[in-house]
């Protein structure tokens, strides 16, 4: 019948990432703000390294013996001097060992946080001095150029989502100028507040730049 519905929303990047540390530990510099430009493997913040150093100079230490053992066992057994069983133990051990140290490297080198895509820094969620545990979210990054746009709908409103032929918004800061919409993604649950989350992508900016 005519009837418009209108929505306050927010524009926001279609590709966010959520960058986090592999490891836990406290915090030591987070090298970013928000709004800052990244590359793609640049520094973005780091952690206290001080117990991984540790770590990997103990497990070097106990590789250095572990394979000067090995040696000596694969040695004798080539010359015959010692038994099949003790060939395998020995190959087995530095085997297991050689992982070890080399999950330890990783670990140390994840002790740097670095940008897994270009983009700009959305939000700076930990500061330096916190303690973070592995895999929580340190810094968003926004990514690529396609933009979408994201509404909350009461429940009556996300009950007459087939009811709604057409979808277009206008953006504060273009002007009034319209631009069409196209629905993407829609949350099959509410929110804490009851409101159901839609995104749609913006096509009419696209479709005026060609």
């Amino acid at each position: 019948g005519g009837e418009t519905v209108s929505f306050p929303g927010q524009t926001r990047s279609a590709e966010e990432v959520n960058v986090s540390f592999r490891i836990s530990g406290p915090i030591t510099s987070v090298k970013v703000k928000e709004g800052d430009y990244v590359s793609k493997g640049q520094t973005i913040a780091t952690m206290d390294s001080r117990d991984y150093q540790l770590q990997l100079a103990a497990t070097q230490a106990e590789y250095d013996r572990i394979k000067a053992d090995a040696e000596r066992v694969i040695g004798m057994y080539k010359e015959g001097t010692t038994t099949a069983q003790n060939y395998d133990q020995a190959r087995y051990g530095l085997k297991q060992i050689t992982q070890k140290l080399d999950n330890h490297r990783n670990q140390l080198a994840d002790t740097k946080l670095v940008a897994p895509v270009a983009g700009y820094v959305k939000e700076r969620l930990h500061e330096a001095g916190e303690t973070v545990s592995a895999g929580m979210p340190v810094v968003t990054i926004s990514s690529g150029e396609r933009v979408e746009v994201e509404i909350n709908v009461s429940a009556r409103d996300y009950a007459r989502l087939s009811e709604l032929s057409g979808f277009h918004c206008v953006i504060d800061a273009l002007g009034s100028e319209t631009y069409e919409l196209e629905r993407v993604r829609t949350s099959a649950v509410a929110n804490a507040s009851q409101l159901y989350s839609l995104r749609f992508v913006l096509k009419g900016m696209y479709d005026r730049k060609k």
